[in-house]
């Protein structure tokens, strides 16, 4: 297991952790996202690829899941702020994983149903690579093949989104559109899911 996915596993676990001891203000979601990964490479003429070399190929859309938590901290007014821990896993040969830690901004109305949000963050975006790539010097002569199973990089994280509250502890996520950046890697999203919210429980008279 990689250092990247090690510390994904233990921001998940970090959440649950989170959750349970804040229940007032926390929510867990899962869904379904279509997505779109980049990278920053060059093609040869034997149509393998050079990372990091100035400009960006796109994979087609691929289609996976997402799933996280929020915790937004206590508050009086409708406008919260909170955090915001995810992972993101696309299959195919388009897809790709990522894992985003974000500060949330959120209008949570008392009784109209709508509540959307925007998110600002970080973390990382694997791209997967067609097994090889080829470097060569500035006359186009090969001086090595090299084995390339992806690219990892970096990314700051932009979404915006809107959920919909459907009874006391869910609401669908009707829509959510993500772009995520870094210097030798990309993804875009759009997506929809549902949305668990946790609430305290009440002590029990003696």
């Amino acid at each position: 297991m990689s250092l990247l996915r090690r510390a994904s596993v233990a921001v998940v676990l970090s959440c649950v952790l989170l959750i349970h001891r804040a229940q007032a203000q926390a929510s867990v979601y899962g869904g379904i996202n279509a997505t779109q990964y980049g990278f920053s490479s060059s093609a040869t003429d034997e149509g393998n690829y050079q990372p990091g070399s100035g400009y960006s190929t796109f994979y087609s859309t691929s289609f996976g899941l997402e799933a996280g938590g929020t915790y937004l901290f206590p508050s009086s007014s409708r406008l919260k702020g909170g955090i915001d821990l995810r992972e993101i896993y696309s299959v195919g040969n388009s897809g790709g994983n990522a894992g985003f830690a974000g500060l949330r901004i959120a209008f949570v109305p008392n009784h109209n149903s709508i509540s959307p949000y925007f998110q600002l963050g970080g973390g990382y975006i694997h791209v997967p690579l067609p097994g090889e790539y080829v470097v060569g010097d500035q006359y186009g002569n090969i001086i090595e093949v090299v084995q390339q199973s992806g690219v990892t990089g970096g990314a700051l994280e932009l979404l915006v989104g809107v959920e919909v509250r459907a009874g006391k502890n869910w609401s669908v996520r009707a829509l959510e559109l993500g772009g995520y950046a870094g210097s030798n890697v990309a993804l875009s999203s759009i997506g929809a899911g549902v949305v668990y919210h946790f609430h305290p429980t009440k002590p029990k008279n003696p």
